[in-house]
């Protein structure tokens, strides 16, 4: 599977308003959720389950301790602003679509420092 950005954004969102994995998962699809949570848990942006399941999907299971760690915090506070959002969106779209987290994250804090004013 690819990571997903805006997936991963909407998450976030998601689970610092609630807490929780509710997602009404519209019009994305449930592995592709599941899978992104255990990544994101994997890269120690939240504490959440996502496990495999023996078929080689993936199935959200709720911890009792779903939410944002500190690194989570971080990026979603620089990730939130849409301008901010969308301006790191363009620069990630001009060097072909494709960055590692730390170079969006790294991106998206030198945007918010430009924006007020202490670069």
């Amino acid at each position: 599977m690819k990571r997903d950005f805006e997936l991963v954004k909407k998450i976030m969102l998601h689970i610092e308003e609630h807490d929780d994995l509710e997602f009404d998962f519209g019009e994305d699809d449930q592995q592709l959720v599941a899978y992104h949570v255990a990544i994101l848990n994997e890269a120690n942006l939240i504490h959440a389950v996502s496990v495999p399941a023996l078929n080689g999907t993936y199935q959200l299971q709720e911890t009792g301790s779903t939410r944002l760690t500190w690194e989570g915090h971080e990026f979603l506070d620089a990730a939130k602003n849409p301008s901010v959002w969308e301006k790191a969106k363009k620069k990630v779209a001009s060097t072909g679509g494709s960055v590692s987290f730390a170079v969006i994250t790294k991106l998206l804090q030198e945007i918010v420092t430009e924006a007020l004013g202490m670069k």
